[in-house]
């Protein structure tokens, strides 16, 4: 499926995460919150945008944001931050 337009990015999300069997999806990314949303509703996914996806690093932002700071430094946010623009662009 090319060229569809997602007039509600969660809402679509929320569909997609109904697919079980979905290992690499390919979609237009405008911001890195909409990166975030998708690694963390498809829990099985393996690639985006043909990226690896790297369970770790979204596990160990999980647990920075219970603990309201950066256990890693500021290596793990960089990280994150490169994923999410390589996946938008």
């Amino acid at each position: 499926m090319q060229n569809i337009v997602f007039e509600d990015f969660g809402t679509s999300v929320d569909s997609i995460s109904t697919l079980p069997a979905l290992r690499s999806l390919y979609i237009n990314l405008q911001t890195e919150d909409q990166v975030d949303m998708i690694m963390r509703s498809l829990p099985n996914l393996e690639y985006l945008n043909g990226l690896p996806v790297d369970r770790d690093a979204i596990d160990d932002e999980e647990v920075e944001n219970q603990l309201g700071e950066d256990a890693d430094g500021t290596e793990h946010l960089q990280y994150m931050q490169n994923t999410a623009q390589s996946a938008i662009q």
